[in-house]
């Protein structure tokens, strides 16, 4: 095959189009290859946000038609009476096994360069056609053109499109569940699956529709269902990532040593806040409701309520606190960028991202330091080329979360409540009942009437940076009698002297439900150090007991609680 003059252009992988003009939907293709004909595409799959659901990944691809070959009325045409809606389509990226850059000029037969380079295929987009829509210039002409734009959709574009079977039990785990229809349904479909963890309950009539079911499942886990650039269909499970993943060494940035992006966007809005999530059971009989207060007095109160599968009441509290953490919250955050395009760009990296792959990206106002620094997670992928030889790729991102700065123990107490140490006032102790999350909680009961205090320990525990703003959350509910409660930062110096402090608005605890505090400031200059407390004010005698649980410090604006990591 013969490429245009590119000289003196970045080089672009090489992309091979082809579709199966033999063939029914859900069976093996047989495929053709039409590249030749190809003058530029579009590839479009993913979704907004980490709180939505995927939708049907759709291309397009415009071919020249000249020759009529793509004209379903043509019968002399190569693929007369194949030019049918749903026909598989697929395109395919090459690039050298080596990961060196890609050389502009190779022609590809069978996989293989025409000097018997060995090359790694890399599905862009596979999925089944929508449509043939016929473009011609008016006649008379004195260069008559004609092109078809080839639309597709992928395999979420067929499933929407399946009434579903009954399958009734409540025991199956959420990927188990996905695939037992799949089993019916398309049972030929490619598929990588990673074991669900969360229990749903599957019980249908055979007038569902298919896609909506497998997305519920896939919502009652908390993990991604969606089809991949190589038509497989992948199930990652809540785990995939885990709660606070390792920053990306795939690092791209704004300074001449890092690997660069062609432009970013960014927002700092309040249009995806959600502070009042309620998650229900499958029966509609249970919601578990989780709040942001915070939250709720910065931007008002947001409500959303998630129709869940699940069966038990502690992993419908868990999805809730996940939503609430990912979305009570406004900052100036980095949602999407578009890749750099240089000679030493690495082909290979790059065309194997999918969604939920991570990537850091560093944005430098004004060229300072440190600006923003994003660990990010893939949402969408969408790629426009106005040739064959000349593409860009823009990926939407979302900010993964900031990590609790407490230890496991410290944020919940499920074991003991090392880490944990009285200021005033109180005995503490580790009670295995009562909890906020989880099964566990830490109690403060008072040695006498007055306030009583206690703190995580040891003092220099929570280093601090001047300038940066940090959140301090914490939950109380009463044994007893409700008193007002506030969760307070101390600022230290290096030598532990307090500088300042900072303390929440004080909450009434009651004795049926925990109730939620949280703060958010900045640290002082010379701050070395935080030190995080939790006060309860004015009981009136010894032995009252007041309950702590989800105790959390972050960097940054973070008044959702999530477990501890540090």
């Amino acid at each position: 095959m013969q490429h245009p003059d590119v000289s003196g252009l970045v080089p672009f992988p090489d992309v091979t189009v082809e579709f199966s003009p033999t063939t029914d939907p859900l069976d093996m293709p047989v495929w053709v290859d039409i590249t030749p004909d190809l003058r530029s595409f579009t590839i479009n799959r993913g979704r907004s946000s980490e709180l939505d659901r995927v939708e049907a990944g759709l291309a397009s691809f415009v071919m020249d038609n000249h020759l009529g070959q793509y004209d379903p009325t043509n019968t002399d045409g190569p693929y007369f009476g194949g030019l049918r809606p749903f026909r598989q389509i697929r395109i395919r990226a090459f690039t050298e096994e080596t990961d060196a850059p890609f050389t502009i000029g190779d022609s590809f037969v069978g996989g293989e360069d025409v000097l018997g380079t060995s090359v790694i295929p890399i599905g862009l987009f596979t999925g089944f056609v929508e449509s043939w829509e016929q473009e011609w210039d008016p006649q008379p002409s004195p260069n008559p053109d004609a092109s078809v734009t080839i639309s597709a959709v992928d395999a979420f574009g067929v499933l929407a499109k399946m009434q579903g079977i009954a399958l009734n039990s409540a025991n199956y785990y959420s990927s188990d569940a996905i695939a037992a229809i799949l089993d019916v349904v398309w049972p030929n479909a490619p598929r990588s699956f990673e074991q669900g963890t969360n229990v749903v309950d599957y019980t249908a009539t055979s007038l569902a529709n298919v896609l909506t079911t497998l997305q519920e499942f896939d919502a009652s886990e908390g993990g991604l269902f969606f089809a991949a650039g190589d038509g497989t269909l992948r199930f990652y499970n809540k785990q995939h990532l885990g709660l606070y993943p390792p920053a990306s060494a795939d690092t791209w940035g704004d300074a001449v040593d890092e690997r660069q992006y062609q432009n970013l966007s960014t927002s700092h809005d309040e249009g995806s806040i959600i502070n009042d999530v309620t998650a229900m059971l499958f029966d509609g009989s249970v919601g578990v409701s989780e709040r942001d207060i915070t939250s709720e007095a910065h931007y008002i109160r947001r409500r959303r309520t998630i129709d869940t599968r699940l069966t038990l009441v502690s992993q419908a509290q868990e999805l809730a606190l996940n939503v609430l953490a990912r979305s009570s919250s406004a900052f100036l955050k980095i949602t999407s960028m578009e890749v750099g395009v240089r000679d030493d760009i690495e082909w290979l990296d790059i065309l194997n991202k999918d969604l939920l792959d991570r990537v850091t990206v560093k944005r430098r106002p004004l060229h300072t330091e440190p600006g923003i620094v994003q660990d990010s997670t893939i949402q969408r992928i969408t790629i426009n080329s106005s040739s064959r030889w000349h593409w860009s790729i823009v990926w939407t991102l979302t900010a993964t979360l900031r990590p609790n700065l407490l230890t496991e123990l410290q944020a919940s107490f499920e074991g003991s409540v090392a880490g944990w140490s009285a200021v005033s006032n109180c005995t503490l102790a580790h009670v295995a009942a009562n909890a906020h999350v989880g099964a566990e909680c830490m109690t403060l009961t008072s040695v006498a009437a007055g306030d009583m205090s206690a703190h995580v320990v040891p003092v220099n525990d929570l280093p601090v940076v001047p300038g940066l703003i940090y959140s301090a959350v914490a939950s109380f509910q009463s044994a007893s009698i409700g008193r007002f409660c506030h969760v307070q930062v101390n600022w230290l110096d290096s030598g532990l002297a307090t500088i300042s402090s900072v303390q929440s608005s004080d909450v009434n605890d009651g004795t049926t439900a925990y109730t939620n505090a949280s703060l958010t400031a900045q640290a002082p200059a010379g701050a070395a150090y935080a030190e995080l407390l939790v006060v309860v004010l004015g009981t009136t005698a010894a032995g009252q007991a007041h309950r702590i649980d989800t105790v959390g410090f972050f960097e940054g604006e973070q008044t959702a609680w999530t477990p501890g990591n540090g």
